[in-house]
Formats: structure tokens, sequence, C-alpha cells
């Protein structure tokens, strides 16, 4: 049975993902070549890869990509990296699937995907075999934990999710803390002269930067996320069906009307707000500031654009 465009599409899209995680800075003339697609079927596909995630759908369960220039840069969140018990029918399934991506141009027969698929297949023809559930952590925890034990500043490059953009700053981080799924550090950013919270599986290279600092000691912080003064105040209505992880966003007001969910936000970065509106889904509009009412609209448009 022959397949539709969108299909084809979304298995190519399936087979780019572990593959970009395996190679940083790739060009994007060595992607198209190996995937066998134009430079501009590429950046559809890049676009959506944006739209993968898992539920809760906040912004560290999104794959994040950085393709503004000629090179592309594909980040997993770490929910990708965690391992997982499968039932019989579920590990089939997966079997199924990663069957359909390796036939896909590009794929390395030898690759993550080919071995991952031929241990699953092993599995299945055992009874009674057991995967064990752990988390797994960030490279450069232990970097941070020894900096912030011994006062020692750090270089890092790092990944900004809401800014879609990596950047190189110096830090003296804090003891890290594990919270709502993620480590953490409270640390002094030399680039923006004040306190940060980052998120480690966001440091992408980390080394000593040769300056001191007295360890601070400091606990862990009471909310995860506070809004600076630049923080835009953005008030959106949804329907009431899809509206519930509106009620675990922080420092986000929401009133239950009907069927209509109306929800006052603090967001410090627009990518975000338009990835909140699409997972919400029809129906949802953004009412104020008057500048971001068409930003649901506008990055829909560009999905859809993306299936055309």
């Amino acid at each position: 049975m022959s397949m539709s465009v969108a299909e084809i599409q979304m298995l190519r899209i399936l087979a780019m993902i572990p593959w970009l995680a395996d190679h940083s800075g790739i060009s994007k003339v060595e992607v198209c070549e190996r995937f066998g697609v134009a430079p501009a079927q590429l950046e559809r596909d890049l676009d959506l890869i944006l739209m993968v995630g898992t539920p809760p759908y906040t912004p560290g369960n999104y794959v994040n990509v950085i393709y503004d220039g000629e090179t592309v840069d594909l980040f997993l969140a770490p929910v990708f990296d965690r391992q997982f018990k499968l039932s019989q029918g579920e590990g089939v399934a997966i079997l199924a699937a990663a069957t359909a991506i390796l036939a896909v141009k590009g794929v390395e027969s030898d690759g993550p995907l080919a071995s991952a698929a031929a241990k699953l297949r092993r599995a299945l023809d055992a009874v009674g075999v057991e995967v064990a559930v752990e988390l797994s952590e960030p490279y450069a925890l232990d970097g941070v934990r020894e900096a912030a034990s011994a006062g020692r500043s750090v270089d890092i490059e790092y990944w900004s999710s809401g800014r879609a953009e990596r950047t190189e700053r110096e830090i003296d981080p804090s003891p890290p803390f594990f919270a709502l799924g993620n480590w953490y550090t409270d640390a002094y950013c030399h680039l923006r002269n004040d306190r940060r919270l980052f998120r480690v599986d966001r440091i992408r290279k980390l080394q000593e930067s040769g300056g001191t600092f007295a360890p601070s000691g400091i606990q862990v912080p009471d909310q995860l996320y506070s809004p600076d003064e630049a923080a835009t105040v953005v008030t959106l209505k949804a329907p009431a069906s899809t509206a519930g992880v509106l009620y675990d966003l922080p420092f986000s007001e929401v009133t239950l009307q009907g069927d209509w969910v109306t929800a006052t936000l603090h967001v410090s970065e627009r990518s975000w707000i338009e990835r909140l509106v699409l997972l919400l889904g029809p129906g949802t509009q953004i009412v104020s500031p008057p500048e971001w009412i068409n930003a649901g609209a506008l990055v829909a448009r560009r999905v859809l654009e993306g299936y055309s």
C-alpha cells in the first residue's frame, strides 16, 4: 500500500530526529543530501520537528532545534533519555515503527536505531525479560557539583529553550538540585550580572574559567520560574476541555466561564506562547497584548505549510 506525502514526511522526520541529535552542527547541505530532500523541504521538516514533544507539553518537554543559519543543531529533552518498561504489545508496535523508519533514505543501517531495534527484537523473543527504569544524569551534572563545592567559576555553552538560542557565559554555580524531573543550579551569571536559574541538561559544554567565588550555600528556590521585568503579560482564551495544562503553569491566573477558560500568564518568550496556543487547539485565541493577537494563527500557518 502506498503512503501519502504526509506519512512519508512523518517517517522522514522520525528518522531525522535521532540522527540530528547525534550530529551536532551538521550543515543543511549534508542533511539534504543524506535524506534526499530539497532545502525548502528541509526547512518545512525542521519547522515540524519544533512541535515534537511529550505531555504536559511545557517548554522542557519539546525537541529543540536551531537552524537559523547554514547548520542544524538538535537537542533532545531529558524525557527522551529515560529508559522504560514495555508490554509485549507496546514492544511489537515500537518494533514495527522502527522497521518502517529504518527503510527511510539516510537512516544508518548499523546506527543507534538499528541497534535498539535488534535488542528489542531479541527481548520480544524472550519470556519475562525486565527492562530497568532509570533516569539518566546530564553530562554536566558532576562538573556543576564540583565547581559549586569548590567555589570555581565555569564557562558554559547554554541552550535557552524560550529564546531558541545558544549562548556562552561564565557562571558561579550553586549545588544542583532535582525538581519537576530535571536538575537545576541557581547561579550567578556574569553575562547578565545577576542570578539566573539554569537547567543542567541544557549545558552543552563546561570548563573551568579560572575564576573563583565563595560557595553560596543557596537552598532550593521557592519558584523554578520567576518572571522578570521584561516578561509580557498575556491573556488568552481556550476551550475548557483542553485547558488543563494552564492550571499547572507558574504565575498564571485561570478563570473558568462555562465551556471556556481565560488565563493570564507572564511570558518571557513569544515562541513559548505560540507552542502553547497550538497545544490548546482550535478556538484558542490570544486576547492581549494587541501585538500578539495573531501569534497563534501565524505559527499554525507555518505548520500547515509544512504539509503542502
